[in-house]
């Protein structure tokens, strides 16, 4: 893509998903606009997967663990 924008983070997500069928437990740690989005963040708990992040600012993001 010529734009770092959800859809391509959703799409990577995706392909990243099929090629590699992982069976163990995923940490997502990526942060910003995109993999922080809605959609981003909905398509993770299609797959049962968390994020390691909190929102912007709080004491739940990597910095403070």
């Amino acid at each position: 893509s010529e734009r770092n924008n959800t859809d391509l983070v959703v799409n990577a997500l995706v392909m990243a998903l099929a090629r590699r069928d992982p069976d163990g437990e995923l940490v997502i740690t990526r942060q910003g606009f995109a993999y922080t989005s809605l959609e981003f963040t909905n398509r993770l708990a299609d797959w049962n997967l968390n994020p390691s992040y909190g929102s912007t600012g709080d004491c739940y993001d990597n910095t403070a663990m």
